[in-house]
């Protein structure tokens, strides 16, 4: 007994200074890790380990409960939720979420030998409300933190993923929202379900059904699959065939994957291309959003054709934005300022619906888009939203460290990571 207890007192501050050593050393990789068998391939087996440690003892540590109801409670009493002044139309019977894969806002205004490079989003965003302030709000989660943005309308914590990290079950999203509403929630993605955790927390989020790669696998052939998995056109096909054949109010959340970085796979899948021989990363994102863009265009004109577009919201935003966006500016010689970079760190949203076709300059961001639906569907927006939220009378877009207002980046006065992490473990 006496010397298990000698070994154990030794081998404590040897795993303690392996950590604070592998903690120091790959801080950036643990902080980005997207899964664990991508953390553990990069980093190894006992910087896993040690990791695993630490956030098993951080687990294990009890929160102070009463605390973090009170940090709810400080929030709320801190800002104002005003819904947004949509003309309301409670007779919707079908809600359809476009999630683009890395788009940047800008890319709306591009033109490539004076040819639009996305005509169809540029007709929508002429034809309905389109929010030409609309802020990327994710963090090192990037696709995953998009999606938790539109469904939640909370903030995700910094250098996590909270797809992998955390229950969802018991916070307010839109598919249960709407579930409670009498809308059948459906969710579609074109890879497979178990890539980060997906299958499980779209079940925690509430949605009824939801397709996944392995679902088509004996459907889709060759010319389905575009890079990473099933291509828009296939993606967005299924959605029209869902609204088409459902037989009561229906809510679907498209999420498409071919604009996927480095933006390769549609230049060398597809045969009616933009630019014929892309030279370089700009001209391949070029020619992968044009794809989008045609495929988006498809989907609306088949949707028409049901007559059913004055029963019918779409709404489309980005997940994030592409990542090279100092490049498409080089590209365009158009001015970037790289000490405001977050300036230019937009995405495309659009409301599609009986709406007055404007530009809307007022800032929001991916989490405006839960409560911005349920304004326009008349339906009570929760008061845990981060989304449609104004302090001082001046509307704020929560990120992570810093806040955007109409006027510049002010410093936060909150811990969103602990507003989150609160609402999600504590939020009566």
């Amino acid at each position: 007994m006496k010397n298990k207890r000698k070994y154990i007192i030794l081998l404590c501050p040897y795993l303690i200074i392996i950590a604070i050593i592998s903690v120091e050393m790959n801080s950036d990789i643990i902080n980005k890790k997207y899964s664990n068998l991508n953390f553990y391939s990069q980093v190894g087996s006992w910087i896993f380990f040690c990791d695993d440690i630490i956030k098993t003892i951080q687990d294990i540590v009890p929160a102070n409960k009463s605390k973090m109801q009170r940090n709810i409670e400080s929030f709320k009493e801190s800002r104002q939720i005003l819904p947004y002044n949509f003309e309301e139309h409670e007779d919707i019977e079908n809600i359809i979420l476009i999630q683009l894969e890395g788009i940047d806002a800008v890319s709306l205004e591009l033109q490539y030998n004076g040819q639009d490079i996305m005509p169809n989003l540029n007709l929508l965003k002429r034809n309905y409300t389109y929010f030409e302030n609309a802020f990327d709000q994710t963090g090192s989660g990037r696709t995953s933190d998009g999606e938790f943005l539109a469904l939640t309308s909370l903030l995700p914590i910094t250098n996590e993923s909270m797809y992998l990290n955390y229950e969802l079950g018991s916070i307010v999203s839109l598919p249960k929202i709407l579930d409670a509403h009498n809308y059948q929630t459906v969710s579609i993605h074109g890879f497979e379900g178990s890539f980060y955790n997906r299958l499980n927390v779209h079940k925690e989020l509430g949605y009824q059904k939801s397709y996944f790669l392995e679902d088509f696998k004996e459907e889709a052939i060759d010319s389905d699959y575009i890079g990473w998995g099933l291509s828009d056109k296939f993606i967005l096909n299924k959605v029209y065939n869902l609204i088409k054949e459902a037989d009561r109010k229906t809510f679907i959340h498209a999420i498409l994957l071919s604009n996927h970085h480095p933006f390769d796979a549609v230049s060398e899948t597809y045969d009616d291309l933009l630019i014929k021989n892309p030279q370089n990363i700009v001209e391949m994102y070029l020619n992968s959003i044009n794809y989008t863009d045609l495929m988006i265009g498809e989907l609306i004109e088949n949707l028409q054709l049901l007559n059913i577009m004055d029963r019918t919201l779409i709404v489309i935003f980005s997940d994030h934005d592409s990542g090279i966006t100092s490049e498409i500016y080089d590209y365009f010689n158009m001015e970037y300022d790289d000490s405001e970079s977050w300036r230019y760190d937009k995405i495309p949203l659009i409301f599609c619906g009986q709406t007055n076709a404007h530009c809307e300059d007022l800032v929001v961001g991916q989490a405006e888009i839960m409560p911005m639906i349920l304004s326009y569907l008349n339906i009570e927006i929760p008061d845990t939203c981060m989304g449609l939220n104004y302090i001082n009378g001046k509307k704020v877009v929560y990120k992570q460290m810093h806040n955007i207002y109409a006027e510049g980046i002010d410093a936060s006065l909150l811990s969103m990571d602990l507003i989150t992490k609160s609402i999600i473990l504590y939020s009566e």
